[in-house]
């Protein structure tokens, strides 16, 4: 007899690498795909949650930060040394 997703769970409690970005993160995948009623799901590499916001982090940091309309405001850490690099920065006598 094959296991209900429930019954695959492990015992209580579960800890969440990043707590509650993964129900965000399953409705943004989910939205796109249709399941098949009955279809069991694949079990996922317990690590993918961690995985995820690491590439958003990461994301963030090469390009910047996204405001709420999905618009890139500021610039990347790196970027903006190099900005400060070229104008020269002003320094005190001393």
């Amino acid at each position: 007899m094959a296991l209900t997703g429930r019954d695959r769970l492990p015992p209580e409690p579960r800890l969440q690498g990043a707590p509650g970005f993964g129900e965000g993160l399953e409705k943004n995948a989910n939205a796109g795909k249709s399941k098949a009623a009955g279809s069991p799901e694949p079990p996922k590499n317990p690590l993918w949650e961690i995985k995820a916001v690491r590439d958003q982090w990461n994301d963030v940091l090469e390009n910047g930060p996204v405001d709420q309309s999905g618009k890139r405001y500021g610039m990347p850490i790196e970027k903006a040394k190099q900005e400060i690099l070229k104008q020269g920065l002003p320094s005190r006598k001393q």
